[in-house]
């Protein structure tokens, strides 16, 4: 299947999919049944094409998906399922990936269920922070972003994308004043994906320093990084493997002791695939520059987002430039997640007296996501895309 036809079936699911969001964005003040309608569709046609991609697409179906499905079709009860689980060697899958796969298959017998629930639990989250940010954001261009840019890869990368788009809803949740379900959302980020723990107290911390103007609150986070950094210091890579040790598997220690001793060896060189992936995070990069200095903040919560986008930025060229690894992502992917929200302030909604110059810009950049990343160089062992029917 060559790159046309892979980008133009991609296409025929983006279409009517973003067509239905922006029905929804449109009537949700006026008629709320039809909007719930056409808001399910949007979620629901994409969770749809997910569901039926064959088992070669997306490298991780066979590394741990098909393996964790197989162990709850024969399960009896869910403690059976996780021990086997164990058993098989799959300990590292987080006990929230085993429960709902336990429930899928008690629900409907097929694998195709699996991953269209795996991928619903994905969307879901994404389009209710784009319903909950619709006076601020296009919902339309929060759903295209996320579908552009991210969708694709969610076919390999499952368990750390549900765990993202929990914690993204979980974030802006916390901002709209929402704790008790910003709590409930963070604890469900982190029983798909344990590097949520790592990841939640370092946005707070920034969510502090930056968003609040609490004075005192800035200054007990500033003491508690300091205690961290120096902690971290005097013990090196020892204390953050000790950490991780039962957090991580064997692939992210490495990465992070061969961040302290420089060992170059632990990564493989790099692909066009990879110099691919650095471009795109480089384009995003100046972009997240461009909204920081240039554009209003619609949210509020701009300084927030920006910052949380150049730590990711940061720590993932880190990798590249000392260990010639695009690897960097697996540990930055909460936050790469927070892009469905930079990068759609840049759109301008239709209106008489706004310019569009903006919108070619934002639209041309999705579309090279899809056609160039996805299409022709198959980020994320995606392509080729077959379909399980």
């Amino acid at each position: 299947m060559n790159t046309i036809i892979t980008t133009s079936i991609y296409l025929l699911m983006f279409v009517p999919t973003l067509l239905f969001c922006n029905l929804s964005e449109k009537y949700i003040e006026k008629k709320k049944s039809l909007a719930i309608f056409c808001g399910a569709l949007s979620i629901i046609i994409p969770s749809f094409f997910a569901g039926y991609r064959g088992l070669n697409v997306g490298v991780d179906i066979k590394t741990y998906a098909y393996n964790i499905y197989s162990i709850a079709l024969e399960s009896t009860d869910i403690i059976s399922c996780l021990t086997k689980t164990s058993n098989y060697g799959l300990e590292r899958v987080e006990t929230g990936y085993v429960v709902m796969a336990f429930i899928a298959t008690r629900l409907i017998n097929d694998i195709k269920f699996f991953l269209f629930i795996t991928e619903f639990m994905i969307i879901l989250p994404i389009f209710s922070v784009a319903i909950i940010l619709r006076k601020r954001i296009s919902p339309t261009a929060i759903m295209a972003t996320f579908l552009f840019i991210f969708y694709i890869s969610t076919f390999n990368i499952m368990r750390q994308s549900i765990a993202a788009a929990w914690l993204l809803l979980a974030v802006v949740l916390f901002k709209v004043r929402r704790k008790f379900w910003s709590f409930i959302f963070s604890a469900m980020s982190i029983c798909f994906h344990r590097t949520s723990i790592i990841l939640l107290p370092i946005i707070l911390i920034i969510y502090y320093l930056i968003q609040e103007n609490n004075k005192k609150s800035k200054s007990v986070v500033l003491l508690g990084m300091l205690f961290l950094l120096g902690a971290v210091i005097i013990n090196s890579s020892d204390l953050i493997v000790q950490l991780m040790d039962s957090q991580l598997i064997d692939k992210y220690k490495n990465i992070i002791v061969a961040f302290f001793s420089s060992d170059v060896k632990t990564y493989r060189s790099l692909t066009i695939q990879a110099y691919g992936e650095i471009i795109t995070h480089v384009v995003f990069g100046l972009i997240g520059i461009y909204i920081f200095i240039k554009k209003k903040d619609p949210i509020n919560f701009k300084n927030f987002l920006c910052t949380l986008g150049f730590l990711s930025l940061l720590t993932y060229l880190s990798f590249v430039i000392l260990f010639n690894s695009v690897y960097g992502y697996r540990l930055t992917w909460q936050l790469d997640f927070f892009l469905v929200l930079i990068f759609p302030t840049i759109y301008n909604r239709p209106h008489k007296n706004k310019t569009y110059s903006n919108n070619i810009v934002f639209w041309t950049i999705n579309f090279s996501c899809l056609f160039l990343g996805y299409a022709y160089l198959g980020w994320h062992g995606t392509l080729p895309l077959t379909f399980n029917i």
